[in-house]
């Protein structure tokens, strides 16, 4: 146990010393939590249908796992209302985006011209990270 604390204090010096800006408390804190990943927020799960991609209804927008490029076929979506909706999920019934507090009337009536092309599965933390940014991208 006592090698295995001293080999990680030892790669966090070497870290500190490679980022001679960061210095050691920024090495430590990246150490300890990692940056990109976002964990889900608590929904009512036991009410939203399961994540099923090989069933799943591609015409509407499961707004629980979607990334922000899937809005782009929804006129006026894509990218701030998406990353707005994006950043709040998960819901637990669609009519919960209208309950966004920084939402505007012209940008929930945007919402509400689209609001059947919504639908909500259990968020699944294995889509979770690229929710923003899938890295997909066009040449």
């Amino acid at each position: 146990m006592k090698t295995l604390w001293m080999s990680f204090w030892t790669s966090l010096r070497q870290a500190a010393t490679w980022l001679p800006m960061v210095g050691l408390a920024m090495a430590l804190t990246l150490a300890i939590f990692p940056v990109g990943v976002v964990p889900a927020q608590a929904a009512n799960l036991e009410t939203l249908e399961e994540t099923d991609f090989i069933k799943a209804d591609n015409n509407k927008i499961d707004l629980n796992n979607a990334n922000i490029a899937s809005f782009r076929r929804l006129r006026g979506m894509y990218p701030t209302l998406a990353k707005i909706l994006v950043q709040h999920a998960p819901y637990e019934r669609v009519e919960d985006i209208f309950a966004i507090p920084e939402l505007s009337d012209r940008q929930k009536t945007t919402l509400q011209s689209h609001v059947e092309l919504f639908t909500l599965r259990r968020p699944d933390n294995a889509l979770n990270r690229e929710r923003i940014n899938n890295a997909s991208y066009r040449l």
